[in-house]
């Protein structure tokens, strides 16, 4: 039987912004500002970080220097595309002899800098295209665009391919195919990949660009030779 008292551990003293925030997966210095619901659009969930930080370099006061807001894709809620402003503010350090002197708000409970996915959504995606779905799918899934979910695959999944040594364990025999990726620019040129798969057990072990033998080699070498596998 299921003990409803599991869900029950965030303190009702949180309060209703905070209590949001645990549930969206945000950290303790993050903080919910407001939510927007358009009908017809994504719910939008505002955020940003909680007090003024000390400059990176020496250490010292900042000053405000304006803010912008990113909108980032976020995972669905019931049955709706989501997306969170995250609003970064700029920081200026009035030491003149500091080397960082203007910086924006970073936290990786949001999301990485340059990124236009949260970190949950974009992990989210990188298990699903994992499994074996289609970037188009995951896409749709998640109210995204395309090149926004293929870029987040991009930056989790090979993180976590690098990290991932023993799925190369007991590989005795690799089969290469080529597989076309994607078409890009005017004339729709195609860019193509190189599937490495070990055959005994058929299963994908890794993609890597081009289909000359030199990616495949180099990889054969990097995971293969290197690390002594086989």
């Amino acid at each position: 039987m299921l003990d409803i008292s599991e869900f029950w551990r965030i303190p009702v003293s949180l309060g209703a912004i905070r209590a949001l925030g645990v549930v969206v997966g945000l950290g303790a210095g993050v903080t919910v500002t407001g939510v927007g619901d358009r009908r017809g659009g994504p719910l939008v969930v505002g955020v940003e970080l909680v007090g003024r930080p000390c400059c990176g370099g020496c250490g010292g006061r900042v000053h405000g220097h304006g803010s912008s807001t990113v909108r980032l894709a976020d995972l669905p809620a019931f049955g709706r595309a989501v997306r969170v402003g995250w609003r970064e503010r700029r920081w200026l350090c009035p030491e003149e002899s500091c080397a960082v002197r203007m910086f924006t708000d970073q936290d990786p409970t949001v999301a990485p800098p340059r990124a236009r996915m949260t970190s949950r959504a974009a992990r989210h995606a990188a298990r699903r295209a994992g499994l074996g779905r289609a970037i188009s799918e995951i896409a749709a899934e998640l109210g995204a665009g395309w090149h926004t979910v293929m870029a987040a695959v991009h930056r989790w999944g090979s993180a976590l391919l690098e990290a991932d040594t023993n799925r190369v364990e007991g590989v005795t025999a690799l089969g290469l195919d080529e597989i076309l990726m994607f078409r890009r620019g005017r004339y729709r040129d195609k860019h193509w990949g190189t599937t490495i798969v070990d055959t005994r057990r058929g299963r994908l072990l890794d993609i890597v660009a081009g289909r000359s033998a030199d990616g495949a080699t180099a990889w054969d070498c990097h995971f293969l030779c290197v690390r002594g596998v086989v």
